[in-house]
């Protein structure tokens, strides 16, 4: 089988790489070994540059009016408010979206595959990449169809993009260095929905002696991304569940509250990671397979949509031989300076 570009991985990086290249005229195939797009939240803020790309989509005002505008930024301490920060049109001047938006990740994979059908395009899902070879001209990569235990596709392309997240396994098979480190605390995160007398656009963040909580509004009333350090006594336990913390939210941010529903629920640990090359000969790594952050300000999602766009028309104009192969090299040069770690790690 024969394609131009192969995509491994259909989460928010590799869906804007494919309607991207779609948008161009780019063959491509892209694979992912889920069933389906997720169903978490995950990733929870869409910056001004990522609201801009969708403007080109025609995308932006869905996502305006299924998102949730965070109007207020306010720090509690005892169930007090210290501090408050207006965010609303905080970007006036600067950008057609000035305004701090969320729209959790499930949404942005929901509506970048929904613009990719749209395109008469699809994902392979349920199918694995196995392993690949790079020629001079080419790569040649081996796929596996879950659904078909006895199956084995080969696809010849000239270019690989790797958008297969964190345990990237095409970053493993490059043998590319992952430099970085691990944040010494264990975080919480949990969507819930819950009753209170907060109003819906405002976040908060309560800071405690014991822990720190953070408690983000997403779309429709009460739904909120709650977020947090674990307290020390609970380092070294396992199966932690959202039940063990409900005495540590409510006795951090000391204001009435009620969750009614639990949607979801994680114990993590936060790292800051980056390979020192985005372009191996003809593989290229976007996204989390590239580099992993702090989820402060969005930049996980929001990067590897931005590296998607970016690398996208560059593959495109190479591909149609309008512009010479050194123009991708220069994605390497602009991806550096969004992962700040690099400069450190490999300087």
């Amino acid at each position: 089988m024969h394609t131009q570009v192969i995509i491994i991985g259909a989460g928010p990086t590799g869906l804007m790489a494919a309607c991207q290249l779609a948008r161009f005229n780019v063959e491509f195939i892209i694979i992912d070994t889920k069933p389906a797009p997720t169903h978490e939240s995950r990733a929870m803020l869409v910056t001004a540059r990522s609201m801009e790309i969708y403007q080109q989509m025609g995308l932006a005002d869905t996502v305006l009016q299924q998102g949730q505008v965070i109007g207020k930024f306010a720090i509690y301490m005892n169930g007090r408010e210290k501090a408050t920060l207006e965010t609303t049109n905080a970007g006036n001047g600067l950008t057609d979206f000035p305004n701090l938006q969320a729209f959790e990740q499930f949404k942005n994979e929901e509506l970048l595959y929904e613009q990719l059908k749209a395109t008469g395009r699809d994902v392979l899902w349920r199918t694995s990449l196995v392993s690949f070879e790079q020629h001079d001209d080419h790569v040649v990569a081996s796929l596996y169809d879950k659904s078909d235990p006895f199956s084995k596709i080969s696809i010849k392309a000239s270019y690989l993009l790797a958008c297969d997240g964190s345990s990237s396994l095409v970053r493993q098979q490059l043998e590319l260095n992952f430099e970085g480190g691990t944040y010494q605390n264990k975080f919480f995160v949990a969507d819930v929905k819950l009753s209170w007398l907060q109003p819906a656009n405002k976040l908060i963040a309560s800071l405690s002696r014991v822990n720190f909580c953070a408690f983000f509004p997403m779309y429709g009333n009460g739904n909120y991304r709650i977020l947090g350090t674990l307290p020390k006594g609970f380092e070294g336990k396992e199966n932690v569940s959202f039940d063990d913390l409900k005495d540590v939210i409510t006795a951090n941010i000391k204001l009435p509250l009620n969750v009614e529903k639990l949607n979801w629920f994680s114990v993590y640990k936060l790292h800051h990671r980056c390979v020192n090359r985005f372009r191996i000969n003809r593989c290229f790594l976007l996204g989390d397979a590239a580099h992993i952050h702090s989820p402060a300000g969005g930049q996980g999602m929001n990067t590897g949509l931005q590296d998607a766009h970016n690398l996208a028309w560059k593959l495109a104009l190479v591909l149609q031989g309008v512009a010479d192969d050194k123009l991708i090299n220069t994605y390497h040069d602009e991806t550096v300076p969004f992962c700040p770690m690099a400069h450190e790690i490999y300087r």
